[in-house]
Formats: structure tokens, sequence, C-alpha cells
């Protein structure tokens, strides 16, 4: 996984990484809507619905995002559940991490 070297290096040089992590996450996610004609079985997840799970990953690399990570998560799992996808709101679920409530005080 590049992704937490990634995040050393920007904060060693400035590089505004909650700025960074959101645009990344809104890009991987803005072009995904869920659709009951794409409606999976529970045992499945689609590629794109996948894609969408692992956008979640990004806005869990600093803490001090966390709270945009679980606003972000809420959103998503309300979204799959309106689509009847049982299986991609599990997955956003089990992103978050057990210490948030504690990060976000």
């Amino acid at each position: 996984e590049d992704r937490p070297p990634c995040v050393e290096f920007a904060l060693q040089f400035n590089i505004p990484i909650e700025s960074v992590t959101m645009t990344i996450y809104h890009n991987l996610v803005s072009d995904h809507s869920p659709s009951n004609s794409d409606v999976i079985s529970v045992a499945n997840i689609s590629d794109t619905d996948a894609k969408v799970v692992s956008a979640v990953a990004w806005l869990l690399l600093a803490d001090t995002q966390r709270s945009a990570a679980l606003k972000e998560a809420n959103r998503l799992i309300r979204r799959f559940l309106g689509a009847r996808k049982h299986a991609p709101a599990c997955a956003v679920f089990e992103m978050i991490p057990p210490d948030s409530i504690d990060v976000i005080q």
C-alpha cells in the first residue's frame, strides 16, 4: 500500500492532504449512483460498488478527516441501502475504524 508514505510526504511538504484526499474521494464516487437495475446479491459486490467502497479509505488516511469519513460513509451506506445493496453498505461500515469516536473527540 503506497498511501501512508504518500501522506507522510505530503505532510512534509505542507501539501493540503485533506483537500487532496477529499478531491480523490469525490472523483471516485461522483460517477456512481446506485440504481435498482444493477442490484446485486448479498454475497457479491459489483466492481463499480467496490470502487466506491474503497474510496472511503482515502478519507481514513489522516485522523483530521475522520469526521468527514464518517459523514461520507453514512451517506454511502444510506445510498446503498436505498438501492437494496446490503453487501456494499456493510463493506463501507466495516471500513470505519473502531476508534473513530475517540479520534473525533
